[in-house]
């Protein structure tokens, strides 16, 4: 994995490039958040971004855009982060990510960077939830070490390919055999 004061730099950029609206993704554990937030944050002090952290815990119902409005007026903040989305219930997440679908237009008429800071799990529901805000993402930072195949296995939960197919040292296809060598 790279770095990760680096990726927070790369994060800062796009974040930093007021040329249009970005969607942010930012996939870390639950137990990395606070403290790559707080890094984030000072990197933004530095160099005089102002950032609004937004819990999400603490938005009510159907007021997700006039909360975003609200910390954007008057040219209070720079970047809008959405924090502690992992600590809402399952309802709660998906009721947010319905919000951030339904209102993903007017999010980008927001003319500022919009970071959404997720486990790898609620970037799943998210994906699967809010398909048109995910396709408008603009990236995704991974700070979490997830490996290929364990993602594999957690999008294709309810496949029915095998789950040994997609653990240890199998092939990652149904079937698949590893080739024979001759001497």
């Amino acid at each position: 994995m790279r770095n990760l004061d680096a990726l927070l730099s790369d994060l800062l950029l796009e974040a930093a490039d007021k040329s249009e609206t970005k969607l942010l993704l930012v996939v870390a554990r639950k137990d990395q958040q606070a403290g790559l937030q707080h890094r984030f944050k000072k990197l933004c002090k530095a160099e005089e971004i102002r950032v609004a952290e937004i819990d999400a815990p603490k938005i009510p119902r159907n007021k997700l855009l006039s909360l975003l409005l609200e910390n954007i007026s008057n040219d209070r903040a720079d970047v809008l982060s959405i924090v502690d989305i992992s600590h809402e219930s399952q309802e709660r997440r998906l009721a947010l990510y319905d919000a951030l679908n339904f209102q993903r237009d007017a999010i980008l008429k927001l003319r500022k960077p919009v970071l959404l800071w997720l486990t790898v799990e609620e970037t799943f529901e998210i994906a699967q939830n809010a398909p048109d805000f995910w396709s408008r993402r603009t990236a995704v930072y991974h700070f979490d070490e997830t490996s290929a195949k364990t993602l594999i296995a957690k999008l294709f939960r309810s496949s029915p390919i095998p789950r040994e197919t997609f653990v240890g040292d199998a092939p990652l296809s149904p079937g698949a055999r590893e080739p024979e060598v001759r001497a």
